[in-house]
């Protein structure tokens, strides 16, 4: 057996981590026991040597061989001329590529972009050859952007004539990347819609990498001695990427219990490896897995269930691993540790001393959904004291709120507002449903926004909005059955509001072909609410929920949860719980419980331009 990669690093129009990406994948898949790994930049990754370095790869590969093939760059998804009848026709309506280093050079006849298609009939050949086939992208899968927080977004639509691509997409008859052959695993850096980006390096100084490669990489470094199912590398990938860019990755295809670059799959997609050292049971490198202080995990032997096993409680974490609480019996060497319980915590940085900051640190080591940052975090929000005041700002520097005094008598003030931005983070990091929480359906959602005197425009996540401009979003049930949805808005207050408050159970959906299977919220507009200082840009994060049933989730936008517990389905407790309060319980989801999954929008709202007197009004979140 051999283990197999292709890298591809296509660094085109503005990024410059591409060939930074592919440098770091090399050594962690070499760490890994890769033996046969090829790069391929610069006019190796121009559309015909990738073409031809994805057949070498196939006529190489052996049936018991592993094959990664990863591509770091930019991606485009841009909507067909003939969206509507390939639409009706089940077909993709999007003409989505990655973008080679020739792109530019396309004519009429000849296109340069890789299409998904090409991609997944070339993963397809793979799967044919052998099982272990993993797909890493670290691109844009919106229309075009760049992978680049510190610039302004930028498109990689260039002026290309499109009409060989759809000729040659029409050849293909495949489906999209996002239904490849289904025993592939693929890691992907946002989902469809959404972008990706790139910032300088956190680990490595003088390096730039995208926000994905990153941390995927370094996990997989850190977790090479004892490897963790790709579920639980994954769930931590995506919360480091999200608490620094809206930015969520993605673990697509049905094997997330296996074991990274293998066939191997573990009894439970959690476990977590055990290890005695000295007189202390610990998870190594659990706290790179996050872990933390009074988590809680289930110590299960093969084929036993999370719920019959004991429990034991993290109680400290020493370097990177997490140290439990013994048991009164010593486990057995088979035993793994399945998470039961985590504290979801959001970071908080402290920028000066004061009476009131000597209030909140205990305050804060003692919450179930805040800590303090320490060197490695990312905080989403600071607390500054400043000539005998305080203010909470973002990550940009501004501030969500009026400064108070530095006195300890607004600690209780000042938690309560730490505590509703943490909600609001954590709804925009909501991941889908998953194992039998997982809502299989085609549901699409297109987001637009109006603003003065232009015609509506379609509204993607990275795109920016104006105080008094409007957004609608329009739903399409694509499945054959009917399902409920729900449209949530976290605001540049960093409020969180229910959209569809007037339906709180959620709006019907009807089942595809049948009259009432589109849903289209109406003009929503977007102000300014008078407590926050005006400046700016700020978030503004739109959420639509889809599920199979009804509910009422009018408290995901209220602090009143708890009290109504007795309405939420047994399934989205833990949804409502961890958005609400910032505990995860992770107890394998009931048989009959609801199914969800997450369509959203990151945008940003800036202030109205001098002289615009657009008239004040609509959702103030």
């Amino acid at each position: 057996m051999t283990l197999r990669a292709l890298l591809i690093g296509a660094q085109t129009f503005g990024l410059s981590g591409v060939h930074s990406d592919v440098q770091l994948m090399e050594q962690v898949l070499h760490g890994r026991g890769f033996e046969d790994i090829r790069t391929r930049v610069d006019d190796g990754a121009c559309y015909h040597a990738i073409i031809e370095s994805l057949d070498a790869l196939a006529r190489d590969t052996g049936p018991q061989d592993g094959v990664v093939l990863y591509y770091s760059g930019h991606g485009s998804l841009q909507d067909r001329p003939d969206a509507a009848e390939q639409a009706r026709a089940r077909r993709s309506p999007y003409l989505h590529y990655l973008v080679p280093t020739d792109l530019s050079d396309t004519t009429r006849g000849d296109f340069r972009g890789l299409l998904v298609e090409e991609l997944t009939a070339a993963v397809r050949g793979l799967t044919a050859i052998t099982p272990n086939v993993t797909v890493v992208l670290d691109c844009c899968h919106a229309g075009g952007a760049v992978r680049d927080p510190q610039t302004a977004v930028r498109s990689v639509s260039q002026d290309v004539p499109p009409d060989a691509a759809l000729a040659r997409a029409d050849r293909l008859f495949a489906t999209e990347l996002s239904a490849p052959d289904p025993s592939v695993v693929r890691l992907t850096a946002c989902q469809r819609h959404e972008r990706a980006y790139e910032a300088p390096s956190l680990r490595r100084p003088g390096k730039r990498h995208g926000l994905f490669t990153e941390e995927l990489a370094h996990l997989l470094d850190a977790t090479r001695e004892h490897p963790v199912p790709w579920a639980v590398l994954m769930a931590q990938v995506q919360d480091q990427v999200a608490q620094r860019m809206p930015q969520r990755p993605d673990l697509g295809g049905p094997h997330s219990a296996r074991l990274p670059f293998s066939t191997t799959t573990t009894a439970h997609a959690r476990q977590l490896p055990l290890l005695w050292r000295g007189h202390r049971l610990v998870v190594p490198g659990g706290a790179v897995l996050g872990l933390a202080k009074d988590d809680v995990v289930a110590l299960t032997a093969p084929g036993e269930a999370p719920d019959e096993a004991p429990r034991a409680e993290v109680t400290a974490v020493l370097g990177a691993d997490a140290e439990l609480e013994p048991p009164p019996e010593s486990p057995e060497p088979d035993v793994r540790a399945v998470l039961v319980r985590t504290h979801v915590r959001k970071h908080i940085a402290l920028d000066g001393d004061g009476p009131l900051v000597d209030a909140l640190r205990p305050a804060l080591s003692r919450s179930a959904g805040l800590a303090e940052a320490g060197p490695v975090d990312r905080p989403f929000a600071t607390v500054r004291t400043r000539d005998s005041s305080v203010v909470v700002t973002d990550r940009a520097g501004f501030a969500f709120r009026a400064p108070v005094p530095d006195d300890p008598s607004y600690l209780e003030h000042l938690l309560s507002l730490l505590e509703e931005l943490a909600r609001g983070e954590r709804l925009r990091a909501l991941p889908d449903g998953v194992g039998e929480a997982r809502l299989d359906a085609e549901v699409e959602a297109v987001f637009e926004r109006l603003s003065h005197g232009r015609p509506p425009q379609r509204l993607r996540s990275g795109d920016r909005l104006t105080e008094g401009d409007q957004y609608r979003v329009q739903v399409v049930n694509h499945s054959p059955y009917p399902l409920f949805l729900w449209l949530l808005d976290v605001g540049l207050s960093g409020r969180t509001a229910l959209v569809t408050h007037d339906e709180p159970s959620g709006c019907l959906l009807q089942a595809a072909g049948r009259a009432g299977d589109v849903w289209n919220s109406g003009w929503v507009d977007i102000y300014w609410p008078q407590d926050v200082p005006y400046d700016g840009p700020r978030p503004e994060t739109l959420t639509v929920l889809a599920a199979d049933r009804a509910a009422d989730l009018s408290s995901l936008a209220t602090p009143g949860w708890l009290a109504q517990r007795g309405s939420v389905p047994a399934c989205l407790e833990r949804v409502a719980g961890e958005i609400l309060t910032g505990t995860r319980d992770a107890r394998p989801a009931l048989a009959d419980g609801f199914r969800y999954k997450v369509l959203r929008c990151d945008t940003e709202v800036e202030p109205r331009p001098p002289g615009d007197d657009t008239k004040d009004g609509g959702l103030g979140t």
